[in-house]
């Protein structure tokens, strides 16, 4: 009995690290919404919203990357774990992972899939966005959306910026050239 306490214990202090933060339904990017981000290779690469577990560090977090760099973290994991590298595994991967959730073991994986935003940075992103309807955010152009945080670099939220759309419901894309974000056209 006793020795079953002590596994059970020891087994909470390492599970408990990894949880996944709980995260409200209504900000959760929707599983079309998430597969119509890979149908596509594009230079204007969609945003997605994904939890990240790093299991060398024992930690998880919530944020939004583009799809591309999704896509090559996993390569990136899947290479240094001697694993073969057919076209398509990455998307296979992504597609099936369930609640859109990815764990890496490679540092040089997580490195390739950083998070460039604080949780500070996704707050102020949320207040600048709750001044509009939402069907308003979806008629700004990439030159007026960067303008919603005044006082700002952009380049400092961007990612931020892409993830409050994706939390309102809509499908940011990082526009080629510009590297603004912008609206994804609906198909």
């Amino acid at each position: 009995m006793v020795n079953n306490m002590r596994g059970a214990m020891w087994l909470c202090v390492f599970v408990v690290p990894m949880a996944v933060s709980p995260v409200s339904k209504a900000s959760e990017q929707s599983d079309e919404s998430f597969a119509a981000a890979f149908q596509v290779m594009s230079s204007s690469p969609p945003y997605v919203r994904v939890t990240v577990i790093n299991e060398l560090a024992s930690e998880s977090r919530t944020y939004c990357v583009t799809s591309n760099i999704l896509l090559g973290a996993i390569d990136k994991e899947r290479q240094l774990n001697g694993q073969s590298r057919a076209p398509g595994d990455a998307r296979k991967i992504v597609l099936s992972a369930p609640g859109h959730v990815f764990r890496f073991k490679q540092q040089a994986a997580m490195d390739y899939i950083p998070k460039r935003y604080s949780d500070e940075d996704l707050e102020e992103v949320r207040t600048a966005l709750d001044a509009f309807a939402t069907e308003d955010l979806g008629k700004i152009g990439a030159n007026r959306l960067q303008l919603l945080i005044p006082g700002r670099h952009y380049w400092d939220v961007r990612d931020a910026l892409a993830c409050g759309l994706i939390e309102r419901g809509l499908s940011p894309v990082m526009q080629d050239i510009t590297g603004q974000v912008g609206l994804a056209r609906p198909r």
